[in-house]
């Protein structure tokens, strides 16, 4: 079972996408991206 994490991204990098396995946008305001990480 892995652990779901949720965590604010302000800034999004190709980088920062590659080091989560598995993301989920939602929708969030004042243009902070939010979402849902699930890591195995």
């Amino acid at each position: 079972m892995g652990s779901v994490k949720r965590e604010i991204i302000k800034e999004l990098d190709e980088e920062d996408l590659s080091f989560y396995i598995n993301i989920q946008f939602l929708e969030c305001e004042r243009k902070v991206v939010c979402c849902v990480v699930e890591n195995e």
